[in-house]
């Protein structure tokens, strides 16, 4: 089940398997990197872009495939796509792509990402199997013939 981050945690503490095979010290912003964590990254990138460059139009564009960070212009903050060697016009592309339904929010708004679909299910499971459980607390005690 998903949970919240600790204060000395950050989602590059997770799935790390991306930077097999890298050679040196990782850089320190590999530490807001985390593969398919787009959607949930997103809200953090746009924070720090505003701080980095407040005079910039920052805003979401988002799709099934991919949220970034783009200043409305020619200028994207990403980690992501980044930290993996994707070029700028390919996480462009998949964050507008037509097909995935994409969206761009106004600039300074966050995305409202919900929980990851592993999590939703996990809730959903938890609750049917307490429903299940309370149905059957009121039910009288079913005589089996034998």
């Amino acid at each position: 089940m998903g949970k919240e981050l600790r204060e000395d945690q950050y989602p590059g503490h997770f799935g790390i398997w991306w930077r097999q095979g890298v050679k040196g010290r990782p850089a320190e912003w590999w530490r807001y990197v985390r593969p398919g964590a787009c959607h949930w990254l997103v809200n953090t990138a746009l924070r720090l872009a505003k701080l980095v460059e407040p005079r910039r139009p920052w805003r979401i564009v988002k799709s099934d495939r991919h949220s970034t960070v783009w200043d409305g212009g020619e200028l994207l903050f990403e980690f992501n796509y980044q930290a993996f060697g994707i070029s700028a016009d390919e996480c462009f592309a998949a964050a507008t792509d037509p097909g995935s339904r994409p969206r761009e929010l106004k600039p300074g708004n966050e995305y409202k990402a919900g929980l990851p679909a592993s999590v939703e299910e996990e809730r959903r499971r938890r609750e049917a199997a307490r429903s299940l459980v309370a149905a059957n607390d009121h039910n009288p005690g079913i005589k089996i013939a034998s």
